[in-house]
């Protein structure tokens, strides 16, 4: 009686999920989840992102990846938000408004280096043709899940940051931007050709 029991047990629960599975599966369309396999984004990734690792015997000390936010970027930025999120609703786009901006990532052994924000550790400037302009706002990105699938060199030990200048100081000098952070123990400059 109880094998009875069970074999009806079994054969109820193979009658539902195969009345289950033969639902229709709907149609998902794969965006790439690494932006470095997003054939539309990474060539612009690519040209706007900068890299930069400071070595003392043979030991990484400091490790920037910087992103100039161009027109061009965030217009990409966004292109590949709307096909990974459905919606182009955009953080950095909004933060950088009509400014001069990057996202700045850093990594260190010494985590005091890893606080671009604090003033007394960073001096973070801008070179446009002859001007130097000094950094107008660094603020912390705290949310990684948000900009990971946009940033492939962002990790579990890196800090981001949105590193922002004021355009009306620009003006037309020159194409190409560099973007000088100075600390103790690094002195690191990155260029950029508009």
């Amino acid at each position: 009686m109880k094998f009875r029991g069970l074999v009806e047990i079994l054969v109820c629960a193979t009658a539902f999920t195969a009345c289950a599975s033969s639902q229709k599966a709907e149609t998902v369309s794969a965006v790439p989840d690494s932006a470095t396999n997003d054939s539309e984004y990474a060539g612009t990734l690519q040209k706007w992102q900068r890299s930069e690792n400071v070595f003392h015997l043979f030991q990484n000390q400091l490790s920037i990846n910087a992103v100039m936010l161009s027109s061009e970027f965030r217009k990409s930025y966004s292109s590949r938000m709307t096909r990974l999120r459905g919606d182009s609703r955009n953080s950095l786009e909004e933060s950088v408004n009509q400014r001069v901006g990057f996202l700045v990532s850093i990594t260190s052994p010494f985590h005091a280096y890893e606080t671009l924000d604090d003033k007394r550790i960073w001096g973070i400037s801008l070179k446009y043709g002859n001007s130097k302009i000094q950094n107008n706002e660094t603020k912390l990105l705290a949310d990684k899940v948000i900009l990971e699938p946009f940033f492939p060199f962002i990790t579990q030990w890196s800090r981001e940051f949105l590193v922002t200048f004021e355009p009306a100081e620009l003006g037309e000098q020159s194409q190409s931007v560099t973007l000088l952070l100075k600390s103790a123990l690094a002195s690191v400059e990155m260029e950029w050709h508009q």
